[in-house]
């Protein structure tokens, strides 16, 4: 792969890493909050003052997690998508799996964004290591690291939604949904990294021989 081709992602994976970080903060915030003004919410009569502050308080902090996750989102899918065509530095494009575009039809479309995100991460992970080059993409040995991302990820969003059908212990789905959720965030600036320092050592150039040697 030339150099013109390839696209520097760390830049875009720091400011993915930043929104991500972000996004837990105010996850976190927002299961304190469950706790703190959920009862407030449930124990005051309906229509008081004290509930209504508190719905409101809640309110501005969802809107603000929103916000915030939708930009770590839209930005960790950028960078997914530059690191999978970079990938192409030691794998050829008929090696992967999936094409490009699936970097982010994979997360909007139900039942296959739950399958297809991991499964394309795992390539981008082995397509960008070096060390694996003659072997071929799909016969080289899956990323551990991915694959415990993609484990917290979804059993965050299977506790979320279990407490949001349930309606009941809301303060104590969001405090296991946001573990998992921390967790998840962990191990993807972890994959971020790697891949990016993986991804710039191909465009290194290899240095010479000293005189003599």
């Amino acid at each position: 792969m030339s150099n013109e081709a390839f696209r520097p992602v760390r830049g875009i994976g720091t400011a993915a890493i930043i929104l991500i970080v972000i996004t837990v903060v105010l996850d976190i915030v927002n299961t304190v909050a469950d706790w703190t003004l959920g009862s407030v919410v449930t124990d005051h009569v309906e229509g008081t003052a004290a509930q209504a502050a508190a719905v409101a308080a809640l309110l501005m902090l969802l809107w603000i997690w929103l916000v915030a996750y939708v930009l770590a989102g839209i930005t960790f899918i950028v960078w997914m998508y530059w690191a999978r065509l970079n990938s192409h530095a030691t794998a050829s494009r008929h090696q992967h799996k999936w094409a490009p575009m699936w970097v982010i039809l994979g997360w909007l479309i139900p039942i296959v964004n739950l399958f297809v995100p991991q499964a394309v991460m795992h390539d981008i992970w082995r397509a960008s290591d070096r060390s694996q080059g003659t072997l071929a993409l799909q016969l080289r040995p899956r990323s551990g690291l991915v694959t415990a991302w993609w484990s917290c990820w979804i059993v965050s969003f299977v506790l979320a939604y279990v407490g949001a059908r349930l309606q009941t212990d809301q303060a104590v789905w969001s405090t296991l949904s946001t573990a998992a959720t921390v967790a998840a965030a962990v191990l993807a600036i972890q994959i971020i990294r790697k891949i990016n320092d993986a991804q710039h050592a191909v465009t290194e150039p290899v240095p010479a021989p000293a005189p003599g040697a």
